[in-house]
């Protein structure tokens, strides 16, 4: 016969189980918090260590003339967001082709100096910013710095595509510059309109927010890339 569980000789199961289940989730949680606090601690230590490490590396070093900038905001408005979407897709849907080094779409290069024009105003009518048209249809940009001792860069893009044809698969007409799932479609998209309006856009955001640069640039907009010959040397 099983003795009673409150029997002096038994203790319930249920106590000894409950009681020996507390220990455990008891040294648990001192594991867990010990683990937590070391690994604090090593977190503030390789941060402490990495912030010495870049002051020592920087103690005594002098920044740049033109490092010294004031930086301009890159916020847009919701208008100016539109507008430059719809420069973008203006842009793809000029056929700027080029087949050959004989045969190109000058109407279509004619059009697109227009857009240049038109899209970008504070561009072409800013006094540090002087406009030449090269070969025609090419454009060269000379944003001039207010220190002429810095050596000046080129930023350089094509207005030129090579031919596209719907029946090439294209998931839209390739001079559509239909948005599709938030994605503009067109060819030029990335080869190399996007560099064109890019480039463009900044720079006339730039100029409409009073940017005058310390090292003077170059822009050049080339109208043939896709069928020029390799230079030779």
């Amino acid at each position: 016969m099983r003795p009673a569980p409150d029997s002096p000789g038994e203790q319930p199961r249920s106590k000894m189980t409950g009681g020996r289940g507390a220990k455990v989730r008891a040294v648990r949680l001192a594991k867990a918090a010990s683990l937590a606090s070391l690994f604090a601690l090593a977190v503030l230590l390789v941060v402490a260590a990495v912030r010495t490490v870049a002051v020592d590396a920087g103690a005594g070093l002098e920044l740049a003339r033109w490092e010294k900038i004031d930086y301009v905001s890159a916020d847009l408005s919701g208008e100016q967001r539109a507008q430059l979407i719809s420069n973008f897709r203006e842009a793809i849907q000029i056929p700027t082709v080029s087949y050959s080094e004989t045969s190109l779409n000058t109407t279509a290069l004619r059009d697109f100096s227009k857009l240049l024009r038109k899209a970008f105003p504070a561009v072409f009518s800013s006094h540090l910013v002087t406009h030449e048209i090269v070969g025609e249809y090419s454009h060269l940009f000379w944003v001039a710095g207010s220190d002429l001792s810095l050596v000046p860069y080129m930023l350089l893009a094509h207005i030129d595509v090579v031919p596209a044809n719907e029946s090439d698969g294209w998931d839209a007409p390739p001079f559509s510059a239909k948005e599709i799932d938030g994605f503009i479609y067109g060819r030029g998209t990335i080869d190399d309109k996007q560099s064109v309006m890019g480039i463009m856009q900044a720079l006339e955001y730039l100029l409409q927010r009073g940017y005058s640069p310390q090292r003077g640039f170059y822009i050049g907009l080339g109208h043939d890339e896709e069928v020029q010959r390799a230079a030779q040397f």
